[in-house]
């Protein structure tokens, strides 16, 4: 929701300047994409008080002499730069009391309707330039930072801790840089207006949208109590998590003054109901000064219209085709499913929307926010506050950044809208269930405080305070404001009465008139949807008028015959009937055995046209075309008999193709649903079997689908990655390792040497690791790569000897070289004293069976050439030695079988 601060920035050009934008193509993901935290800076402290970073750029700035507290006579001398003055005196405004005049000054050269920014039955909206006029800002200002630098961001606001705190007196302003500009400083609503029904009393304000910007400065104003806890967020593209950031992070930036952003000076003297009428027909001055107004801004912003022809015949009409152009309802649906083709059509939609899981919502029901379905015959349009510079191609990034400030940072569980519209007319599926809504009903959102049940809410991204929403934008509103109206059953030029579920402006139980379509203003007290867009909601209604199949004589497969003569107007085709001899409009018309649609201003209409649900095709003739439809979009099929365009899998000849949801014949992989598949790229049939595609090999089963994970046949286990291309070689599948023949796929098992490493498999694949048995031999597998060790191992600090070819485990006596070792029966290598029946034997740290003397301590042992502990009597060349029961050698005078014997120091008999 945009406050009254105003944007005076460039306006966008026209779609059809922009280049294409891609759309995800197979296999990317959100998921895929770099994920970046959410920042947040602290302003306040839990008690309210200022942080350094928030005071800084009050603390910097040059004392006044006359400021005997110390603090300067202007604290935005260094950053706010001096108003346009011009823009202030253009704006005067004719009071009700002078009498209702036409139109009333806004710009330079520019009018606007005298009705454009009235409240519900000439009851004024809260429309002030600014919360603070500047000198209430200049003495009030208690937070103003310096230029930041911080990482790149789509979304900003301000959340605070302390919801009772009042902030209606207070004022949030803030600046961005873009690129290397900075812009205006602009100031962001409290949401008060803008939550869902059931939320808590407003702890944020509303989202503020940018193009990417990289620096940020802002001023907070007001009451000398300052918001607990108040914090700046920035979200950035693909966020998750969030940061927040110490000041030490913080880095400042150089930036020169820019003006407050401020909105046109407009009085509201005029009735709601001087902005609509009922019937298609409005009054032409109304349309007239409202089409000046656009043409005005169109040329002050150098934004070129794509509707900005002149209509000499007929009423005033907008967006209106040329016989090679396409129609209202139809003009920028067809041209936004060739250039953002991820989009779906479903519930009979006029124009392509983005779904939730194409931008990157959540794709189940918020737990913490339960759909809840009404019958919904309003809608209710607004707009985003920022500096509309983004491009088309940004617009999933604004649009899951909005989600994310208002499902995590304010804590609703979702963002606040049903559906939201960029400046190219590309729409967006908003909150959860409202694609999915039926029979006229609409889950309830966030969008206008009291009045969010029972109505559906459309959220404009832009600014339109001072400029007007493109014509892509309002055709795009209007579409799927009459999709959703013609379900409920109403007409979207008509009113009705709505009961107010309770905000500042309209008590619980207030009965309020409102039009079907209406402005946010009309039920708050906001400057929603802009007082430049505000006098357009009639272009709105007659957009929603042309998709209502309420207002259209006739249909495709039963169209009015008329007789009569084409009249031409410059390009422009109509039909004047000889009957009547008035023009054919809003009809299926059936002329010389051929089918024509005429808009509500009468004109033949070429290209795509969406009628009930339905999709048809005008040729360049303004014929309807039946059968086989190719052109630069793509290759379609409609019906035979009504012209209908065909969706979904269609059974030609032997073959199947797939029609897309935006109708074109699908090429090479599709997706459909979870599932991918592969259509000949030549003639869309679809593809079955074992297919060979740019290198990889692919399996698709014969229902068609490309077949992914683990899959069997004749030949044994073949692996297939997410991208459906076989896997050959070593493959870590669910954290196991497995090894697929390179050239068939076929999975592995067993004993398998690969670049002479042995490596064994489990019946299932796996490689196996540690200790492992075969056909009843141990092998040891290395713990991390699972490669057969051989000769020497230790494991847990035990010695193994595995055999060097076989790998299998030795037990026993093991010679290598001259040196025996012993391994027992787990196959360790025994150490120390080692008793074999009834004989000892002693090995070294080492393993190494010992032979000949042996000192241990201060006893001496002798092992004989066999490595076996000798004992009784020893002779050693001449010389006889006495080794008792023990094994140790004796010394001195023994007594040895009743005989005394005495014996060296040595160990020699005397």
């Amino acid at each position: 929701m945009l406050s009254s601060a105003s944007l005076i920035g460039a306006v966008v050009s026209a779609v059809l300047a922009l280049g294409p934008v891609s759309a995800p193509t197979k296999g990317t993901d959100r998921a895929d994409e770099p994920s970046h935290p959410v920042m947040r800076i602290a302003l306040t402290t839990s008690t309210g008080s200022p942080t350094e970073l928030a005071s800084a750029g009050l603390d910097k700035l040059p004392l006044s002499s006359g400021q005997a507290s110390g603090r300067p006579l202007n604290p935005l001398n260094l950053w706010l730069s001096a108003q346009n003055d011009a823009k202030k005196s253009s704006a005067a405004t004719p009071s009700a009391k002078e009498g209702r005049k036409e139109t009333l000054s806004t710009k330079e050269g520019a009018t606007q309707s005298p009705s454009s920014t009235q409240g519900v039955e000439g009851e004024s909206s809260s429309l002030s330039p600014l919360s603070s006029s500047p000198d209430a800002l200049i003495k009030d200002t208690k937070v103003l930072t310096e230029p930041l630098e911080v990482s790149d961001f789509f979304v900003a606001g301000f959340i605070w801790d302390d919801s009772a705190a009042s902030t209606d007196e207070r004022t949030f302003l803030i600046r961005v840089r873009e690129g290397q500009t900075w812009s205006d400083w602009y100031e962001i609503e409290r949401d008060s207006d803008t939550r869902p029904d059931d939320a808590q009393e407003a702890s944020g304000t509303e989202p503020f949208v940018t193009a990417g910007a990289t620096g940020v400065q802002i001023l907070v104003a007001g009451a000398e109590e300052m918001p607990k806890n108040l914090e700046l967020v920035l979200v950035p593209e693909n966020a998750e998590g969030e940061k927040i950031l110490e000041e030490s992070e913080i880095e400042t930036t150089n930036a020169g003054g820019t003006p407050l952003n401020e909105p046109l000076d407009q009085s509201n003297d005029e009735g709601l109901y001087d902005s609509f009428s009922e019937a298609s027909g409005a009054a032409s001055s109304l349309r007239q000064a409202a089409s000046s107004s656009e043409n005005a801004s169109s040329q002050e912003s150098g934004a070129a219209s794509a509707s900005d022809d002149a209509t000499p015949v007929l009423e005033p009409s907008w967006g209106a085709p040329k016989p090679t152009g396409r129609g209202i309802g139809a003009k920028s649906s067809a041209f936004l499913r060739s250039l953002f083709p991820a989009t779906t059509t479903a519930n009979g939609l006029p124009i392509p929307v983005v779904t939730r899981s194409e931008w990157g919502g959540s794709a189940s029901e918020p737990y913490d926010w339960g759909a809840e379905y009404s019958y919904a015959p309003f809608v209710v349009v607004h707009h985003t506050v920022g500096t509309n510079n983004y491009t088309c191609s940004q617009s999933h990034s604004i649009v899951r950044g909005i989600y994310q400030y208002h499902a995590y940072s304010l804590d609703w569980g979702d963002i606040g809208y049903n559906f939201l519209v960029d400046k190219c007319g590309q729409a967006f599926e908003g909150r959860w269930g409202s694609l999915n809504s039926s029979g006229g009903n609409m889950v309830a959102a966030g969008h206008s405080l009291g009045f969010n049940t029972g109505t559906m809410g459309i959220s404009m991204l832009g600014n339109y305070t001072s400029v007007a929403p493109s014509n892509e934008t309002l055709s795009s509103v209007g579409a799927l404001a009459g999709w959703h109206l013609d379900k409920a059953g109403v007409s979207p030029s008509s009113s009705g009465v709505y009961v107010s579920r309770g905000n500042g402006k309209y008590p619980k139980g207030t009965a309020v008139t409102l039009p079907r379509i209406s402005g946010h203003r009309d039920n708050g007290y906001t400057a929603c949807p802009g007082d430049a867009a505000y006098p357009l909601l009639w272009k709105v209604r007659q957009a929603a008028l042309e998709v209502s199949s309420s207002a259209i004589e006739g249909t495709p497969g039963a169209p009015i015959a008329v007789t009569g003569q084409w009249v031409a107007d410059g390009e422009t085709w109509y039909f004047r009937t000889s009957s009547s001899n008035s023009y054919v409009s809003n009809t299926w018309a059936l002329i010389n055995n051929e089918v024509y649609f005429f808009d509500w201003s009468g004109r033949v209409l070429t290209g795509w046209y969406a009628f009930r649900g339905n999709w048809y095709y005008l040729d360049p003739s303004g014929a309807l075309h039946k059968g086989e439809l190719s052109i630069q979009s793509g290759t379609y099929m409609l019906d035979e008999s009504t012209g209908a365009m065909f969706t979904g899998w269609k059974q030609e000849g032997t073959g199947w193709r797939y029609y897309k949801p935006d109708g074109a014949r699908a090429y090479g992989w599709t997706a459909v649903g979870s599932n991918w598949y592969y259509l000949d790229p030549a003639s869309g049939i679809m593809q079955t079997g074992q297919q060979t595609i740019k290198g990889k090999t692919y399996l698709l089963y014969s229902s068609g689908e490309m077949a992914s994970g683990w899959v069997k046949d004749e030949s044994g286990w073949r692996y297939y990655g997410a991208d459906g291309a076989q896997v050959g070689g070593w493959a870590k599948i669910g954290g196991e390792w497995y090894y697929l023949d390179p050239q068939t796929g076929v999975m592995q098992s067993g004993r398998l040497s690969i670049n002479g490493v042995t490596y064994f498999l489990a019946a299932s694949g796996q490689v196996q690791y540690g200790w492992y048995a075969h056909n009843g031999n141990w092998f040891y597998l290395h713990p991390s790569d699972g490669a057969m060790l051989t000769t020497w191992v230790a494991v847990n600090g035990t010695w193994y000897y595995m055999e060097p070819d076989s790998g299998q485990m030795r037990t026993g006596w093991l010679q290598l070289g001259d040196v025996w070792y012993y391994l027992d029966g787990s196959g360790a290598m025994r150490t120390g004293w080692l008793q074999l029946g009834n004989r000892w034997y002693y090995l070294d740290a080492s393993g190494a069976m010992r032979t000949g003397w042996l000192q241990l301590g201060n006893r001496w042992y002798y092992l004989d050439a066999s490595g076996a502990m000798r004992t009784g009597w020893l002779l050693l060349g001449n010389t006889w030695y006495y080794l008792d029961s023990s094994g140790a050698m004796v010394t001195g005078t023994q007594s040895i079988d009743g005989v005394s014997y005495s014996f060296t120091a040595s160990g020699a008999l005397r």
